[in-house]
């Protein structure tokens, strides 16, 4: 029994066995795919924060509205006291 299992090794090649061009090819496409998706991360975070300051200057041009019709509401009723946010 012990002798049928004396044969089987690692299949394991040393490092200098490696064949270089396979590494180099495996890095650059490595490197290219960092850049890909960099470039993509950077187009979202860039496009996340465009859909942010959309809601802001809606935000701020409905608080506008709203401030500007308050005062000039107030004007007309010659309020002595009015409101001020």
């Amino acid at each position: 029994m012990l002798r049928l299992m004396c044969h089987i090794t690692a299949k394991v090649p040393p490092n200098n066995a490696m064949p270089c061009g396979v590494v180099l090819l495996v890095k650059l496409l490595d490197v290219f795919l960092n850049v890909v998706f960099f470039h993509c991360l950077h187009s979202r975070v860039h496009c996340i924060l465009l859909h942010f300051i959309r809601h802001v200057c809606v935000l701020y041009h409905c608080l506008l509205v709203r401030h500007v019709g308050l005062f000039s509401a107030q004007e007309k009723s010659n309020n002595e006291f009015p409101y001020i946010c």
